[in-house]
């Protein structure tokens, strides 16, 4: 064994230059030669391509304890080849095959001055070790043509350039953004959407990333965050400006300053995410929190002429003043996109403004410019009193649009607006609402919709006054409704109603089982089928009142019981309002 001092030579040195990572100055000349033959033959190509050299270092391995003579002159031997480059030559070709240099951070990557044209780097970090940033990259010589960005192509010295490799996505974080919640990433991200090739996934691993102004996404490409975007009053955060087939999927957007109501009608500022004269774009979000709005779609006149064939998602819009706006300017439309599972919550906020869950409207003049655009799996929950009271929806300008709300939750109040609808310029909306959970009256506005909605809950509406439609019913006794939902179409001037009956007890023939519904009736159709299995009839009596009998004609009914305790009628009636 070699009991010499270790103390650092030509030979050692450069080997510790070389490979750090491998070699270190404390080293022996026979430790240092021991390593450096393990790693050269670990590579069959330069073993092959310089098989003397690699033999004649290997021998000296074997031979190198036979006496101190020989200690001294394969010393002495390492020296010269390092002088001659002799030994260089071998080396450099393993780096350039197969060798990767470590690093802390890139900054170290950068002031390093033992990378070579070929060889690669593995950064632990950007800024710092272990921040995510960490990365791989391929060192090569720099071309006329690099314009180095310190993002994807970092300048080595005067004469190389560490180029990253990239996999499927772009991991933002190796690119320099900052995911601390504090830092501005403005600048570095418009930075990294100049640069990166179009179709490219941008990938935001967990953390927090703040944005001080708009980010506007003019190139096609992906965003996938599992992390948290975060808006230090940027009005709006992402701008989406003429994007095709894209897709957008993102944890969670939150705004961190404190918000005002502050919205001028035919802007697109204060929202978290603006659509503008975008196609076939895929946004799916998890979580917006606390911004004036959620989603704008934005149309105006110019790149294919508004917005069309876009698919939204939002699970939770918390404590944002507008959930989903629809805004077509001169010129531009929104038509045909799709929106889905989508959740407006509002607990937490101010009470002087009037929340709206989602708005379609124009900017200027009363053209339809936002038709057929379809919501489905809609939840609202307002969990506090609100002036004016809450808004489901307000249609200023649109057509032939259809909204599917299964949930409705709203605080205790009265005189609720839920569905307004602008005279003659918002026509043919359907609206569907499978369930609430209040009792309160609500107002329709409009001469040309649909909607649709629990009928144990009432309507109240200005023009024809059927108002509170259960609670002007009379039900004989043993009958209760079990359910039944109302509709108004304004457009055929016909309101629906529809019935289930239950009872707890047997009803005579004769007996009024309805009384109190509204006139005229224009059509009942009934079915049921009780234990013996005669077929019953439900039939108008001077067009308020409801009969159980076995014919279509009132004066054949006889007094005989026909329901046992338990069974269920169900009731469709169809009847116009008096005035419209």
């Amino acid at each position: 064994m070699d009991k010499r001092p270790k103390t650092p030579c030509n030979f050692v040195s450069y080997c510790a230059t070389l490979i750090p990572t491998v070699f270190d100055d404390s080293m022996s000349y026979y430790e240092a030669l021991c390593h450096l033959v393990a790693i050269v033959q670990s590579n069959s190509e330069i073993t092959n391509q310089y098989i003397d050299k690699v033999d004649e270092l290997d021998k000296y391995v074997k031979t190198y304890f036979d006496d101190l003579n020989i200690q001294a002159e394969i010393d002495h031997k390492l020296d010269e080849m390092v002088e001659a480059g002799t030994l260089q030559e071998v080396m450099g070709a393993y780096l350039n095959a197969s060798a990767v240099w470590g690093f802390d951070t890139v900054a170290d990557m950068k002031s390093a001055t033992n990378l070579i044209n070929g060889s690669y780097a593995k950064t632990m970090g950007y800024y710092a070790k272990n921040d995510g940033g960490g990365a791989v990259y391929r060192i090569r010589d720099i071309a006329s043509e690099d314009i180095t960005n310190e993002m994807t192509l970092v300048a080595i010295g005067d004469a190389l350039v560490a180029e990253l490799i990239i996999e499927d996505e772009i991991n933002v974080l190796q690119c320099g953004l900052y995911a601390d919640g504090e830092t501005d990433n403005t600048t570095l991200m418009t930075n990294l959407l100049a640069i990166v090739p179009e179709h490219s996934t941008l990938y935001f691993p967990a953390g927090s990333y703040q944005f001080n102004s708009t980010v506007t996404f003019t190139k096609e490409v992906d965003i996938h965050c599992d992390g948290t975007l975060v808006s230090n009053n940027a009005r709006p955060m992402f701008l989406l400006e003429h994007l095709k087939n894209c897709k957008f999927e993102i944890a969670e957007i939150v705004e961190k300053t404190e918000q005002t109501f502050s919205y001028t009608d035919g802007a697109n500022n204060n929202c978290a995410i603006v659509l503008q004269n975008c196609l076939y774009v895929n946004l799916k979000v998890k979580h917006i929190y606390k911004f004036v709005i959620g989603v704008m779609l934005f149309g105006v006149e110019g790149y294919e002429g508004g917005c069309y064939y876009n698919t939204i998602e939002v699970n939770h819009i918390e404590s944002c003043f507008h959930g989903i706006i629809l805004l077509a300017l001169a010129g531009g439309y929104i038509n045909a996109n799709t929106f889905n599972n989508i959740v407006f919550d509002y607990h937490t906020w101010q009470t002087s403004e009037t929340p709206y869950f989602i708005q379609i409207r124009n900017g200027v003049g009363n053209t339809y410019y936002n038709n057929a655009n379809n919501f489905y799996k809609l939840q609202a929950e307002y969990g506090m009193t609100v002036t004016g009271g809450p808004k489901l929806l307000y249609i200023k300008n649109g057509q032939s649009n259809y909204f599917e709300f299964d949930r409705v939750e709203i605080a205790s109040s009265s005189n609720q607006e839920l569905f307004v609808f602008t005279p003659t310029y918002a026509r043919c909306n359907q609206v569907l609402v499978k369930y609430m959970t209040t009792s309160m009256t609500y107002t329709l506005t409009s001469d040309v919709n649909v909607v649709t909605f629990p009928l144990q809950y009432g309507v109240t509406n200005h023009q024809n006054n059927v108002k509170n439609i259960t609670s002007a019913l009379t039900l004989a006794e043993n009958v209760s409704i079990a359910q039944g939902s109302v509709y108004m179409d304004y457009s055929r001037q016909v309101c629906y109603v529809n019935l289930v009956l239950q009872t707890s007890g047997a009803i005579s023939a004769n007996t009024a089982m309805v009384t109190g519904l509204p006139t005229p009736i224009d059509h009942v159709m009934t079915y049921e089928r009780v234990a013996s299995s005669t077929n019953l009839y439900v039939n108008p009596d001077a067009d308020t009142v409801l009969y159980i009998t076995r014919s279509t004609v009132p004066s054949t009914i006889v007094n005989r019981t026909y329901i046992a305790s338990g069974s269920t009628i169900t009731v469709n009636l169809t009847y116009k309002t008096s005035t419209w």
